[in-house]
């Protein structure tokens, strides 16, 4: 039986758990756990797509040196085979399970679009040139890629099984790669005076972007909310300078670098994380991740027994904030890295918290506690602010009864454990965690973890009394919450 709980009364218990040490460290958020893809028997993996359910694509090396795209799922790396030719790489996969991505054909020194769906890769064709390659897919399957046509290439969209041009910026070329849910488009065009700019495709219109302090940009990704990520190459750059840009509400913005150079923004997610790589001072190249204006390198999340010697790249990021890619693994741990291998990571957290995002569980089944780990951090102005854990109850959400308040910064993971009341036990029901930031403008993001319920013995009020002390503070407010 599904119902909502209608009322707790609850006694809050909050102990330390062990911290997540990792080094050189300058902020507050967890880490990463990291998968390393494996291959196809060769010694190199790329991950380049990864769905909302996990599931990744990219390109392997096989056992004779050829190179595939894969499907990766459930500790299995899955060879998609070709069009005939030697060689295919995989781009995208949408959340049924299609993948694109480019084949070449057999015979020929070719390669063609193609649509992997019910175990069969489907030649797409080309708008009446050789080539053609697809790198994105929506959950409707409309597909974006870049075909040769007589005079030249031009970025396109595959729907109810057709190819279609999308035209240019008024150039002779352009290239397609993004699309979101609403069939928007981006990806790069030559225009009138011959530079390369980056476009936005909506409903039968090519939009120039511009480019940020230079004549070339470049789109890659755009997520449902229409915000779009690439890279632009200033005038002013020496050599190879180019850096990634975020582009929302019509502002280009500059992202940085990782002290290098050059960097490039590759996929943005719904939340607005943005991964990419970028060169560092000693002249590497690392992964990145942006968020909430920061911009993080990948390798500072990885901790520090880890069989890696470096993440390389980065290139796609879900809505559950898993990013693939790939690195330098040391296969044997004996100290040197063999391989450059696709990974994949995944976030300590299961949800995260702001003042704007609430989260709603999945319908839980309740024992006799209700328990969660948490992890915060605070934005611009650190005071304190609550985390409300809510219930609805008529028309409009409640809290529980009890209300957790933060202040400063969390440098580990602490848990809660919540008596559920004897009535309420073996019900299942949807808890909403929400902020409640006070009116002080804190900016906060809560991290949660291994959300649930069990049956687990009820500690002794003597042990409560003790783990109560790992809480900053514990309020007993009850209110009722309007939607913010």
């Amino acid at each position: 039986m599904r119902i909502l709980i209608l009322r707790w009364v609850l006694l809050v218990c909050v102990v330390f758990c062990a911290p997540l040490i990792f080094s050189g460290k300058a902020f507050s958020i967890p880490g990463y756990d990291i998968i390393d893809l494996g291959t196809l028997g060769g010694s190199r993996s790329e991950a380049t797509g990864i769905n909302d359910t996990g599931q990744v694509v990219g390109f392997s090396r096989t056992e004779d040196g050829k190179t595939h795209g894969f499907y990766y799922e459930n500790g299995s790396m899955i060879d998609l085979g070709t069009l005939g030719g030697n060689s295919s790489y995989a781009y995208d996969i949408n959340n049924n399970n299609q993948i694109v991505g480019k084949s070449y054909l057999e015979g020929v020194n070719q390669w063609h679009a193609f649509l992997y769906e019910n175990n069969e890769m489907i030649d797409l064709g080309t708008l009446g040139g050789s080539t053609s390659a697809a790198y994105g897919i929506n959950d409707f399957g409309q597909i974006a890629g870049e075909a040769a046509s007589a005079y030249g290439y031009t970025a396109f969209i595959y729907q109810n099984l057709e190819m279609s041009s999308l035209g240019t910026l008024g150039g002779d070329q352009s290239w397609g790669y993004g699309i979101n849910e609403a069939g928007q488009i981006v990806g790069t065009s030559r225009t009138f005076d011959g530079s390369i700019h980056a476009f936005m495709y909506d409903d039968g219109e090519m939009f120039d972007l511009g480019a940020y302090e230079g004549s070339l940009s470049q789109a890659y990704d755009i997520n449902d909310t229409g915000d779009i990520i690439g890279y632009f190459s200033p005038v002013t750059s020496v050599g190879d300078s180019r850096h990634p840009f975020l582009y929302s509400e019509g502002e280009m913005i500059d992202l940085g670098s990782l002290g290098g150079p050059s960097a490039r923004a590759t996929a943005i997610n719904d939340s607005s994380q943005v991964v990419g790589w970028s060169n560092t001072a000693d002249s590497q190249t690392h992964p990145f991740l942006y968020q909430d204006g920061l911009l993080t390198d990948l390798n500072d999340l990885l901790p520090n027994d880890s069989d890696w010697d470096f993440l390389i790249e980065a290139f796609d990021i879900n809505e559950r904030g898993q990013i693939v890619g790939n690195g330098r693994i040391d296969l044997d741990n004996d100290g040197i890295f063999d391989e450059i291998h696709a990974f994949l990571m995944s976030p300590e957290w299961d949800a995260t918290v702001t003042e704007s995002e609430s989260y709603l569980t999945d319908y839980i089944l309740l024992g006799d506690t209700f328990t969660f780990d948490y992890w915060w951090e605070m934005g611009t102005e650190p005071t304190d602010f609550n985390l409300d854990i809510l219930f609805f109850r008529g028309t409009e959400w409640e809290t529980l009864g009890w209300t957790l308040n933060f202040n400063g910064d969390s440098e580990q993971w602490l848990s809660a454990s919540f008596w559920v009341p004897q009535w309420a036990r073996g019900l299942e029901a949807q808890i909403r965690f929400s902020v409640f930031d006070l009116g002080q403008d804190t900016d906060p993001t809560v991290y949660l973890a291994n959300i649930g319920s069990n049956s687990a013995p009820v500690p002794e009020p003597s042990t409560i009394i003790l783990m109560g002390l790992g809480l900053v503070g514990l309020a007993s407010l009850k209110r009722k919450v309007v939607n913010r």
